[in-house]
């Protein structure tokens, strides 16, 4: 029995390490060993769930955090992954209740406070967002994701500098982090080093940060492509912005469109009034087009990319 239980902690071991670097689904297999061997630990339901809502797995994700907190309702595991599933369904308030739950039950664990940071963002509060990933470095300095989310508040300010010495100090205590080397390639992008930021998004994608790492090389593909690139520097925009602000713009844009129609109808300028028909006529194409447009020239960068094992 003893060296059972020995096999399942380095499993469970494993699976964590796994979950740290990126590596959602190759965390899934040795947790999927350790509930075959015994099916009602909650710390593997738990941490299978995160490996499930990292994959985009949520309703398996949400019955495995269900499965977790039955087994053990104190689990802080538990309701560390049930916020990242409500975080992922857009329920702040569920969310919050269980950031709230894990911090109560592990006041010092720093991971509290990074899912909290999570749930600022999902509300679009950066600041409070910074003033949560602040309080889980200052309880482990030297956590490199932690370090990386917070230079990319800093990327996402246009302070460049701060983000760059925030993804430095995640590399040196962390060389091979996803998280950091994103990071670190999106400085490179802004700077227009586009080799070096399209070297550090293979080195992220061959350590498993699958997507985050395809995001930066969309958006590498986006500064090389003008027109392709216009739905991905509008959405990039819009995402910044939070879902509050996200629907004022759209709704705005529609307010201005027909405005500007009625304007210039008025003063009897039919074929103005095509033009501007026309054009947001357009726009709602190329919304529609421009993903799956964007997505396939996406497709065709990256067949071309041949990952070795001594990259």
């Amino acid at each position: 029995m003893t060296g059972e239980r020995g096999v399942g902690e380095r499993l469970l071991g494993l699976a964590r390490q796994r979950l740290r670097m990126g590596d959602a689904r190759g965390a899934v297999e040795p947790l999927r060993r350790v509930l075959s061997e015994d099916p009602n630990l909650a710390e593997a339901h738990a941490l299978l769930a995160c490996a499930l809502h990292n994959t985009k797995r949520i309703f398996a994700a949400r019955v495995e955090c269900e499965l977790a907190l039955q087994l053990d309702p104190e689990s802080v595991t538990g309701h560390l992954a049930s916020s990242f599933v409500a975080v992922a369904e857009r329920k702040p308030q569920l969310a919050e209740q269980h950031v709230e739950a894990a911090i109560a039950l592990a006041p010092e664990n720093p991971a509290g406070y990074e899912a909290r940071a999570r749930v600022y963002r999902l509300r679009g509060d950066r600041r409070a967002e910074r003033e949560a990933l602040e309080r889980a470095l200052s309880l482990e300095p030297e956590d490199a994701n932690v370090l990386a989310k917070l230079g990319s508040l800093d990327l996402w300010a246009r302070n460049y500098v701060s983000a760059e010495k925030y993804a430095q100090q995640a590399l040196e205590n962390e060389p091979e982090n996803g998280e950091a080397l994103c990071l670190k390639g999106y400085v490179h992008l802004a700077r227009g080093e586009i080799d070096a930021a399209r070297d550090h998004a293979l080195w992220a994608l061959r350590n498993g940060k699958q997507e985050r790492a395809l995001h930066l090389l969309a958006a590498i593909k986006a500064r090389q492509s003008f027109v392709l690139g216009l739905w991905w520097r509008y959405s990039v925009w819009l995402s910044a912005m939070g879902e509050g602000r996200i629907a004022t713009v759209l709704v705005g844009s529609f307010l201005v469109y027909r405005v500007a129609a009625a304007l210039v109808q008025q003063h009897g300028l039919r074929q103005g009034a095509e033009l501007v028909n026309y054009a947001w006529y357009g726009i709602c194409a190329y919304s529609w087009f421009g993903p799956a447009l964007f997505r396939r020239s996406l497709r065709r960068e990256l067949a071309q990319i041949e990952l070795r094992k001594d990259f």
